[in-house]
């Protein structure tokens, strides 16, 4: 009797050990399961196309062919009225004397030629059917010195009334809008029209001169405040630069 209780003890603990793994081997699998499932959406979030959008870049200059797409600084050749294109100028710096006179010209040609001025401009400039929708805008940057820079956009005759001026004076010109041979002068705010176009700048050695290092002059074609950056500057694609420097005797480099 004693026999068959101790065989009955030993059946129930053989019976509970079994339904205790079945339950652990059930658990185990859940989880094995539960982690697949876990590894297959991350696997499906890392392989899905995000998508993006590509915004357009901002057109600062829209130009189909319409509007000027070269723009280059040209300088008085000789009496012939042969006009050279020119990115550095050398020459003298003398207080109260003129240095040159820097005409923008649409036109990448090495020389511009003609007895007039407009003669030679207005070819260059209406070749382009919409060139009238634009401005001829200037930049100039004295380096001094003592190494400091001073800039100024110049667009109109109220750009030339500034502090640089005691440095280098610039004196601005619409050399095309007046009757042949009838003589002119720098632009005043007073003579600025709708087709008024700056064409060139003359610049001027101010009281103090000796203080400057180099010149560089810029000229830009625009349409409007879109070419220009939060800082003022020209972003647009229609530039040139010409340099001017100290010199003992006039020159220049095409």
């Amino acid at each position: 009797m004693k026999y068959n209780l101790k065989y009955l003890l030993l059946l129930s603990v053989s019976l509970l050990s079994l339904s205790l793994l079945g339950c652990n081997l059930t658990s185990d699998s859940e989880t094995a399961k539960s982690t697949s499932v876990t590894s297959d959406t991350t696997m499906a979030e890392i392989t899905t196309p995000v998508e993006t959008t590509t915004e357009e870049p901002t057109t600062v200059y829209n130009n189909d062919g319409t509007r000027p797409d070269v723009v280059n600084f040209y300088i008085f050749h000789d009496n012939t009225g042969t006009r050279d294109k020119l990115t550095e100028f050398y020459g003298p710096f003398t207080e109260g004397a003129d240095i040159r006179t820097f005409a923008a010209f649409t036109s990448s040609d090495s020389s511009v030629y003609g007895s007039r001025f407009a003669d030679m401009w207005f070819p260059q400039w209406e070749r382009f059917s919409n060139s009238s929708e634009c401005k001829i805008g200037y930049k100039i940057h004295i380096y001094l010195t003592d190494g400091n820079i001073i800039e100024k956009n110049i667009l109109s005759p109220d750009d030339v009334v500034y502090d640089y001026t005691q440095y280098v004076e610039t004196w601005i010109y619409d050399d095309v809008h007046h009757a042949a041979g009838e003589w002119y002068s720098h632009l005043t705010t007073a003579d600025m029209k709708e087709d008024t176009v700056i064409t060139s700048v003359k610049l001027t050695c101010g009281p103090r001169i000796n203080e400057v290092d180099y010149i560089i002059l810029d000229t830009f074609v625009y349409t409007g405040n879109e070419q220009f950056n939060e800082n003022g500057d020209y972003i647009g694609p229609v530039n040139a630069s010409v340099k001017v420097s100290r010199g003992e005797t006039e020159s220049y480099i095409p």
